[in-house]
């Protein structure tokens, strides 16, 4: 940049003390050897390519099937409902606690149920997204709000 060719140019001229001076002199006068590229080898890049790319793939899957299995969701979830929808909504406000464990599914999906009693919350896998339920129907995709 033309920052640092002033900052050289001034350190050359000795402006910028004596050391910098001498440095910037032994810059200029040094030479380096430039040899050929090397050829490397076609397989021992291969070879690199696909562990990186395993080790890669391999750490996303892991990932990917913890996040399946629900591993990295909440143990709690605090809710606070207004009641502009609905009057009675509002009385559902609190905490919910993680029902099963992500690794124990049972029922293949996860829960969240207020210990005061009341709603839940449970993912509905037939609409793809989360519903709160009031019933004991058990069925997330069926008499949500």
């Amino acid at each position: 940049s033309l920052l640092d060719n002033v900052a050289f140019l001034l350190a050359k001229k000795g402006f910028l003390g004596i050391a910098n001076r001498d440095e910037a002199l032994l810059i200029t006068k040094k030479t380096y050897r430039v040899t050929s590229e090397r050829k490397s080898n076609p397989f021992q890049r291969i070879l690199s390519l696909a562990g990186t790319a395993f080790l890669l793939l391999s750490g996303w899957g892991i990932i990917f099937a913890q996040q399946v299995r629900g591993v990295y969701l909440p143990n709690q979830l605090s809710v606070q409902f207004e009641d502009t929808l609905s009057r009675e909504l509002g009385t559902y406000s609190g905490s919910y606690f993680r029902q099963n464990e992500p690794w124990k599914l049972d029922q293949e999906r996860i829960s969240y149920v207020s210990r005061r009693g009341g709603g839940k919350f449970q993912y509905c896998k037939l609409k793809r997204f989360w519903t709160f339920t009031v019933n004991e129907s058990g069925d997330p995709c069926h008499g949500y709000l």
